[in-house]
């Protein structure tokens, strides 16, 4: 399978291709800033602010893994938290809206998303079906996964991801 990967160099995107890389499957990156990179992984340019984005990389395409969003561990001004939201939002529309003005066949659509969903507790757990909450984050995080609904409209199966907090020995 030939996937692409929005947010590739980054710590979890990295494992992700490593491991797919290792079964076989062929990775393309999206990037802002298309390199050589220490996988030999293909990148492509796209940037989301200015609707750009390379469409070769969709040739033979089976599915999308969207990892791409601003860093959440800055200082969360006005003009910072406006910048997280639209990192994510508009970067899943453009990827739904060029897979479906170009009819690209793709499979599946899995985007990562936060366990910042859920409303703030430490003694509550909380499942999928779980309601959001009401802060900053849960809103990014609903605005992000109605975007990656979209796909489902176009038949694609569409996975969100609500990722808690990543440890690793890499970052």
């Amino acid at each position: 399978m030939k996937i692409i990967i929005t947010g590739g160099s980054g710590l979890i995107g990295t494992e992700i291709s490593r491991q797919l890389l290792d079964e076989g499957h062929e990775v393309v990156y999206l990037s802002r800033h298309p390199r050589t990179n220490d996988l030999g992984i293909n990148e492509y340019e796209w940037n989301p602010d200015t609707e750009t984005l390379d469409i070769q990389a969709f040739e033979d395409v089976s599915g999308i893994i969207n990892l791409a969003g601003a860093s959440i561990s800055k200082k969360w001004t006005s003009e910072y938290k406006n910048e997280i939201l639209r990192s994510r939002v508009d970067g899943t529309r453009l990827l739904f809206e060029t897979v479906q003005s170009h009819r690209f066949p793709i499979r599946f659509f899995i985007s990562a998303s936060a366990s910042g969903y859920y409303p703030n507790s430490y003694d509550q757990e909380y499942s999928e079906e779980a309601p959001p909450g009401n802060d900053f984050l849960s809103m990014v995080c609903q605005k992000w996964e109605q975007e990656a609904q979209l796909f489902e409209k176009v038949g694609v199966r569409s996975v969100r991801m609500r990722i808690g907090i990543v440890l690793s020995n890499k970052g």
